[in-house]
């Protein structure tokens, strides 16, 4: 193979390293957190590198940020801080505002305000998305009613297991 063969194909392979290191340089200076680091690319038969930084994210930055603790929802992803397991019962109208004063309407949730405080927007698989705004004689501890416009609604609930997922919002 002749010499100016030998050094085209060096050329080659050279440009393909260097085309992907300058891409993972490209992304990482988008996302912060990354820093510098040394690290000889090793080229064919000992060659000296033609690029010797890297980005890289340190690990410990990586492991402080933590899984993000996200739902889906008719809305979109949400946030939530944590997931409380209840037994939902549904009611509906009866004529009487909710223990806050206001006209009940469906996403209103009765709850026991010391587990769940009032105004605390929440998600319920099965339900949608809703709002501490009311409580009740019943309501303790990890027992929640949710609140239905029709009473045919309400009978199809029932009383069901749920998961409720406390937004950040």
């Amino acid at each position: 193979m002749s010499k100016n063969n030998c050094t085209l194909r060096f050329f080659r392979q050279s440009l393909k390293v260097f085309s992907a290191v300058a891409m993972l340089m490209l992304c990482a200076s988008m996302v912060s957190g990354f820093s510098d680091v040394k690290a000889p690319i090793v080229q064919p038969e000992g060659q000296k590198p033609i690029i010797e930084t890297a980005m890289t994210m340190p690990l410990a930055q990586v492991a402080a940020q933590g899984a993000a603790k996200t739902i889906w929802t008719p809305k979109g992803y949400k946030k939530y801080s944590r997931v409380l397991h209840c037994e939902a019962t549904a009611y509906t109208h009866t004529g009487n505002n909710t223990s806050l004063g206001f006209k009940p309407y469906e996403g209103i949730v009765a709850v026991d305000p010391r587990v769940i405080p009032y105004y605390t927007k929440l998600y319920i698989p099965g339900y949608g998305l809703a709002m501490a705004g009311d409580t009740g004689g019943d309501m303790v501890h990890h027992r929640i009613d949710v609140f239905f416009n029709s009473r045919s609604k309400a009978l199809q609930w029932g009383r069901r297991n749920v998961e409720v997922y406390i937004l950040e919002e």
